[in-house]
């Protein structure tokens, strides 16, 4: 009987172990045929929770050799770092798919960038660091918490913005986007440079809504911005689309080749500007202002603040005349000033007055 017995669990026992061998061959038979996707998305700080992703398989997409795309499948609180870098061929897609992050820091090239709602972000809400960027259909809203929450209270606490095209990126193209009510810039491109800020709708931000900051080679056309006056800074609202030379560190001068063109800007306090350089021997080169709707302005419509070399303003409308501090180096003409009627902010209806007057 005892015989009988040991026969039987030695038996169990190399049964057993048999099966445990097939169990781990077959773990690792699958780790080896496991697709790992290349895109690196992660929370900046690990206190906070990993996003949990959706990763589209290569066999769901087409023409992605790489098979590099990510899309959100939740919400998940904290900054989202993109690291991963594609190619020209095939750049890493991130698809918020509609759900919110809190920021999004793009350090990687070849990157695009699309479908979240950003939002209650301290600072840049958006924020480029990499090259051949692209970021479209993006929701931006409620962000540069720095400067306080709903009213801007804390306007001193610093100058993040909605989207920020940072020193040293450049081949960056911002579009479609929605950005509104941050307390800072809406749109901004610093001591960057080929940039296209196209087809966004940018409003009620608590700065400027878009920025063009000593950068160079930025267009920024077919914008629609606007100002309800839900946001005041020292008692005004901001201005629509500005051009600037603020002085950075081994930066230099480099605010030359920019341009507007066929924006609508309605309601803010002044519409499109070139402010006064902060560095002794900054200039405005080559400005192109063309083709843009401007109306309802406190302020001015159209303003140069600092010394031009061939700077051109050409082909606008706008309710109120255009300004120019420094007549030399710019051509101003064929502009129309017609009066506007009330309207909606994103949309304007104008009424031709009985003589056009076209500002010299």
């Amino acid at each position: 009987m005892n015989k009988q017995i040991l026969q039987i669990l030695g038996a169990l026992v190399i049964g057993i172990g048999v099966i445990l061998a097939v169990i781990a061959i077959n773990d690792v038979s699958q780790a080896a045929n496991a697709w790992t996707p290349t895109a690196n998305l992660v929370p900046a700080t690990e206190t906070r929770a990993a996003p949990t992703l959706t990763i589209v398989p290569p066999t769901a997409k087409e023409a992605t050799p790489n098979a590099n795309d990510m899309m959100l499948s939740e919400n998940v609180a904290g900054t989202y770092l993109i690291e991963q870098s594609g190619t020209k061929s095939d750049p890493v897609v991130i698809d918020g798919n509609g759900f919110t992050a809190q920021c999004v820091k793009v350090t990687g090239s070849h990157v695009t960038v699309k479908n979240f709602i950003v939002e209650d972000c301290e600072s840049h809400a958006i924020l480029i660091l990499g090259n051949d960027v692209t970021v479209e259909n993006n929701t931006v809203r409620y962000s540069v918490t720095e400067n306080g929450k709903v009213n801007c209270d804390n306007p001193d606490g610093g100058w993040g913005s909605g989207i920020k095209a940072e020193r040293g990126s450049h081949d960056v193209t911002i579009r479609g986007n929605k950005v509104y009510e941050n307390c800072g810039e809406g749109i901004a491109s610093t001591m960057s440079y080929n940039v296209l800020i196209e087809g966004n709708t940018v409003w009620d931000n608590f700065s400027v809504n878009i920025y063009v900051d000593n950068s160079y080679n930025v267009t920024v056309q077919n914008n629609v911005v606007y100002c309800s006056g839900i946001y005041l800074r020292a008692g005004k609202r901001p201005t629509g689309i500005s051009f600037a030379e603020e002085s950075y560190k081994d930066w230099g001068t480099q605010r030359h080749d920019n341009s507007a063109i066929s924006n609508q800007v309605n309601g803010c306090d002044a519409g499109i500007v070139s402010w006064i350089s902060e560095l002794p021997t900054g200039r405005e080169v080559r400005l192109l202002i063309e083709g843009n709707r401007i109306f309802h302005t406190i302020g001015r419509s159209i303003e140069l603040n600092t010394v031009n070399v061939d700077v051109i303003i050409r082909g606008n409308i706008s309710d109120k005349p255009v300004f120019v501090r420094e007549p030399g180096g710019s051509t101003v003409t064929g502009n129309i000033e017609i009066s506007a009627t009330p309207s909606p902010l994103a949309t304007v209806s104008v009424t031709v007055t009985s003589t056009l007057t076209t500002v010299p």
